[in-house]
């Protein structure tokens, strides 16, 4: 996808959540992005891009970046929220 194709739908996305939020144009996106707990499109690409990479290149056991491809714990933080509703921070707090 194009640089410009990126911006536009950049754009589209600070749009909407001024909408949701019903915050003035001024409004910075991360403000936004932060207030709606939506993430930037940029990192959205990127986790999106990691499997389609993990299922490409097959790494052994000796390469350097297998360990990025291997489970890893916040992988299972999904499970645990279903059994535990409440936030930490707000336990903390």
């Amino acid at each position: 996808m194009g640089d410009v194709n990126k911006r536009k739908l950049d754009l589209i996305q600070s749009q909407a959540l001024r909408i949701v939020c019903g915050a003035p144009r001024g409004t910075a996106t991360a403000a936004l992005q932060v207030n709606v707990g939506e993430p930037p499109l940029k990192i959205r690409r990127l986790q999106q891009q990691i499997p389609v990479y993990a299922t490409r290149v097959k790494c052994d056991d000796q390469h350097p970046a297998s360990s990025v491809f291997k489970p890893h714990w916040t992988d299972r933080s999904k499970d645990i929220r279903m059994l535990n509703p409440v936030p930490i921070r707000n336990k903390v707090a």
